[in-house]
C-alpha cells in the first residue's frame, strides 16, 4: 500500500494531530513500513530498535537514509526528540521526498505546544521552500488554527483561502478548512481595520467569547492593562460593569478557542485569566 510515512507515524504519536491520508508521491521504504506496522501493533520499542539498527547500518549518502531518519524521528519517545530528528532531516536532506512532511510535522508540534508564532513561521517557511507540495492544504489548516488561536483573523483567513485553493479532492481537509469559512466571511464583511486593530473601548465588548485578565478600579488602570495586552499581541476591550473596568481579550468564536487562548494569555501577562462571554 502506498502512503506517507507521516500518516502511519501520526497514528502512533498520541498528540491528537492526525492528518488525512493522501496518496504517496513515491514508494516508501519497505523496511521502514514494516517497522511502523510493528509500532502500530503496540511494539514501539521493537520498532525503534529496528530503525536504530537500520540507521547504524546505512551510510548517510544512501538514498534510503533520510526516510530511515524520518521514521526514527516520528517514533521518538518525546516531542523534543521528534523535533531534533525532524530538524535534522530538513537541515541535511532538504530535497528528500520526506522533507515537506518533516516541516509539516514540526508545524504540528508547534501547534500542539501552543506556540502559534512558531507554527506560523514554519508555515511561511513551507510556503517558501515547498510551495508546490500537495501537503500545502494541511499546512494551511494548521497555520489557520495557529493564527485564529492568537486572534489574528486576517492571517488565519489568508491561510484558509490558500488551503481551499489547493485542496483538490481531499474531502477531509476541505471540510476542516470550510469550518472557518463563516468566520472569514464575517471578517470580510466587517470594517477593514477590524482584522488587525483592537475594537473600540465602548464599555460593552461585542458578543462572543473573551478572556478576562483584569477588573480594575479605574479607567486609567484598565487602559494600562489593555495597552500591555496589546503590546503582547492580543486584541481586547474594556467592559464597564458593576463599578469595575474589566479588561477582556478577544473576541473568540467559541468557548473552546477562548479556553485554548487562556494559558497563552497567562504565560504572557500573568494573573488568573478566565473565560467569559455568551
Amino acid at each position: 500500500m502506498r502512503f506517507r510515512l507521516a500518516r502511519a507515524a501520526l497514528c502512533l504519536a498520541a498528540l491528537a494531530l492526525a492528518r488525512p491520508v493522501r496518496p504517496a508521491r513515491a514508494q516508501s521504504d519497505a523496511r521502514v513500513l514494516a517497522a511502523l506496522r510493528t509500532a502500530q501493533e503496540g511494539n514501539l520499542d521493537s520498532a525503534r530498535g529496528t530503525l536504530d539498527r537500520l540507521l547504524r547500518a546505512t551510510v548517510p549518502t544512501d538514498s534510503a537514509y533520510p526516510e530511515l531518519l524520518y521514521g526514527s524521528a516520528l517514533l521518538a519517545a518525546s516531542a523534543a526528540d521528534q523535533r531534533q530528528g525532524l530538524t535534522r532531516v530538513l537541515a541535511e536532506y532538504p530535497l528528500a521526498p520526506v522533507a515537506d512532511d518533516a516541516l509539516l510535522r514540526l508545524l504540528q508540534l508547534d501547534v500542539a505546544g501552543g506556540d502559534a508564532d512558531g507554527a506560523l513561521r514554519q508555515a511561511e517557511r513551507f510556503r517558501t521552500d515547498y510551495g508546490t507540495s500537495p501537503l500545502l492544504p494541511q499546512v494551511a489548516l494548521f497555520a489557520a488554527r495557529a493564527a485564529f488561536a492568537k486572534a489574528d483573523a486576517a492571517t488565519g483567513c489568508r491561510w484558509v483561502a490558500d488551503g481551499l485553493a489547493r485542496v483538490g479532492d481531499d474531502v477531509e481537509a476541505r471540510n476542516a478548512l470550510d469550518f472557518y469559512r463563516p468566520r472569514c466571511e464575517r471578517a470580510a464583511a466587517a470594517p477593514a481595520e477590524s482584522s488587525q486593530a483592537a475594537p473600540a473601548d465602548t464599555g460593552a465588548p461585542a458578543a462572543g467569547w473573551w478572556v478576562q485578565v483584569v477588573a480594575a478600579n479605574t479607567q486609567a488602570a484598565a487602559d494600562q492593562a489593555l495597552a500591555k495586552a496589546r503590546k503582547a499581541g492580543f486584541r481586547g476591550a474594556v467592559a464597564r460593569e458593576g463599578g469595575f473596568f474589566k479588561v477582556r481579550l478577544g473576541p473568540y468564536a467559541s468557548r473552546a478557542e477562548a479556553q485554548a487562548a487562556a494559558p497563552r494569555v497567562k504565560a504572557k501577562l500573568g494573573g488568573a485569566p478566565f473565560v467569559t462571554g455568551r
